[in-house]
């Protein structure tokens, strides 16, 4: 018996017509003629799909997807009920090249867009450590050594298509051969921008200099030097191989298309201190929003 094709050869079996409904809510429906049906589920998924964007985004909403919440319950309740009326009706028989054209047009038309959204347009990241505490958290390891409850954000990797990188933006940005031991090259970072291309950068604790002058605008500089709203000020590098800036007479020059990344918790932070200037070409996004948890939510400025 094939477990795939009705005995007279003519429909998939039933239980096949989950699979297409997994991959598009309500394809099943308009592959076996059932195209009002089929609307109405896609419909239905879309505008579920926009309600948890809108949620998502949201800081003043509990809504967030590390936590467990009365959506998980409809989200899954939806699928059910989604499966179960899939299945009302074969869909017919269409050998397995029509089979596999189906599923080639599934991934240029769903998996193709969301690769491509998340490589050029926002990417999500969650923060393992806590080099940028307090305006970014780490998460904390259970008993195996797993991080959990870091911050999750979005990345806008659009941002820097016409403009460029500014003093106290938060970045991601992609480490590259060069920077020393402690960095392994190919990984992606997150620290705040402090010193631009063609500045000399310096730090007399608890203050960064830039050109020999105090750094205390944007104002988030100014706050870390007071030590306000859970800051400490930067700190220098511990005396290591690689490591730029060791002592207060110490500076990093910035060529034209080179930028000094600190972290805001400076005790804690493998950062410019240590491997010196990022190119332009590594910094990849900046920050516009914490996602989850719930209670983090916020657009960052």
């Amino acid at each position: 018996m094939n477990p795939f094709i009705t005995p007279d050869g003519k429909n998939y079996r039933r239980w096949i017509n989950i699979l297409p409904g997994f991959m598009l809510p309500g394809s099943a429906q308009f592959l076996s003629g059932r195209r009002r049906a089929g609307g109405f589920w896609i419909l239905t998924y879309l505008i579920m799909v926009a309600w948890t964007f809108v949620m998502l985004m949201n800081p003043a909403s509990t809504f967030s997807f590390d936590e467990p919440h009365g959506f998980n319950f409809l989200s899954w309740s939806f699928l059910i009920c989604l499966w179960v009326d899939a299945c009302r009706k074969p869909i017919p028989w269409s050998g397995w090249k029509g089979c596999g054209k189906y599923i080639l047009c599934m991934v240029i038309v769903l998996l193709l867009p969301v690769l491509l959204f998340r490589q050029f347009v926002i990417q999500a990241n969650e923060i393992s450590s806590d080099s940028m505490s307090p305006t970014l958290l780490g998460g904390v390891a259970d008993a195996q050594g797993n991080v959990i409850g870091g911050d999750h954000i979005f990345v806008n990797k659009l941002a820097y298509n016409r403009s460029e990188p500014a003093r106290g933006d938060v970045v991601l940005f992609r480490t590259t051969d060069g920077m020393g031991p402690l960095v392994k090259t190919g990984t992606v970072f997150v620290k705040r921008v402090v010193g631009l291309p063609g500045e000399t950068i310096s730090i007399d604790p608890p203050s960064v200099l830039v050109d020999g002058v105090v750094l205390d605008a944007p104002g988030i500089f100014y706050g870390m030097t007071q030590g306000t709203e859970g800051y400490e000020g930067y700190t220098l590098a511990h005396a290591i191989d690689g490591a730029c800036l060791v002592s207060a007479h110490d500076s990093v020059s910035l060529a034209d298309d080179e930028y000094l990344l600190l972290g805001d918790n400076s005790r804690k932070s493998l950062d410019g201190r240590y491997f010196g200037p990022v190119s332009r070409e590594n910094i990849l996004g900046k920050v516009i929003y914490i996602f989850a948890p719930a209670d983090r939510k916020k657009w960052m400025p």
